[in-house]
């Protein structure tokens, strides 16, 4: 299973995860998606299995949609389509959902995740960071620090390192390509080596 990860501070955030090949591909749906209104969409696992919601929810996603908007209307479409099926589906499906939300006046990043073993339920992280997929040697890494001080940076560095070390540790569990975002209130900046 890939690894998929978002950490955040208090004016960006960096996802990553692993794929398949160096060049972006172009195609709208897969484990790294690139949403309208500038949210990223990491899936890990059997993204077969919840192909058909995902890209009805794609779609509808406008530019001015908020992080939570999207986060709220993929739940949805899961909920309908997939979710009574899940005792037929091969597999295990993670996501998460990373933008910003308008708080206050003010654009603020947001981290939400949804796993099929738990129904699709729609979680706000409450912390700087979540994984999904090949976790174990990321766990630590990430569990129980705040990231709210650090620069973009840091964070990348930190996402990179999270990468490599699942790479190392289970070479045949992470894909041999990385692609990394930067997200921040006007932009997403995304490079994959």
């Amino acid at each position: 299973m890939s690894l998929a990860l978002a950490i955040k501070n208090a004016t960006s955030i960096v996802v990553g995860t692993d794929v398949d090949t160096a060049e972006d591909t172009g195609e709208p749906y897969g484990q790294f998606v690139v949403l309208a209104n500038r949210s990223v969409l990491l899936i890990t696992g059997n993204t077969e299995a919840i192909r058909a919601p995902i890209i009805e929810v794609l779609s509808k996603v406008d530019p001015k949609m908020a992080c939570s908007t999207v986060a709220q209307l993929i739940q949805a479409e899961l909920t309908v389509q997939v979710v009574p099926e899940l005792p037929n589906m091969k597999g295990r499906v993670e996501i998460i959902v990373a933008g910003f939300n308008p708080i206050r006046h003010r654009e603020e990043p947001e981290l939400f995740y949804m796993d099929s073993a738990a129904d699709f339920y729609l979680a706000a992280v409450p912390g700087d960071s979540i994984a999904a997929g090949s976790t174990a040697a990321v766990s630590r890494v990430l569990a129980g620090h705040s990231f709210a001080q650090s620069n973009t940076h840091h964070l990348r560095v930190l996402a990179k390192e999270c990468l490599s070390a699942t790479k190392l540790r289970w070479p045949a569990a992470v894909k041999n390509h990385v692609r990394l975002a930067v997200l921040t209130a006007g932009a997403v900046e995304s490079e994959t080596y």
